[in-house]
């Protein structure tokens, strides 16, 4: 089910694995950033979500502020019940380095132990699959 589309950002849910996958690409504007992050946040309050991929593989740099937006929404699906979350890398180290700031702002122990960055998308749904047998 798709969620959110713009030429930035898509966000689609599989009701079947209970799963969130957000798609970026480029440079993402801050009220896209920010609306694909309340959306996110909204279904997994109202939803039954359990994992979440990010894919940034093809995403641009993120400004500091987004990043502290992102930690906050972040924080919050953990509380309304996401267990689990990856990020696909992307090749740019710029974005790179956004999201590993995004990592050391984390903290909550259950978010910092269920998130984890990957080189591709199989990656992460390998490791997301074994998390979730773990943690389910």
């Amino acid at each position: 089910m798709k969620l959110f589309k713009t030429e930035h950002a898509e966000i689609v849910y599989n009701s079947r694995k209970k799963q969130i996958v957000q798609k970026w690409k480029g440079f993402v504007p801050s009220d896209t950033f920010k609306k694909a992050l309340e959306i996110t946040s909204e279904f997994i309050e109202n939803n039954d979500v359990i994992s979440l991929i990010s894919d940034t593989s093809e995403q641009r740099a993120v400004s500091p502020a987004d990043v502290i937006t992102a930690t906050q929404y972040l924080e919050s699906y953990y509380k309304n019940g996401l267990l689990t979350m990856a990020f696909v890398l992307p090749e740019d180290v710029f974005t790179q380095m956004s999201l590993k700031k995004f990592e050391q702002t984390q903290t909550q122990p259950q978010t910092k132990s269920n998130l984890s960055f990957f080189r591709s998308s199989e990656a992460a749904k390998k490791w997301m699959k074994n998390i979730e047998s773990k943690i389910i």
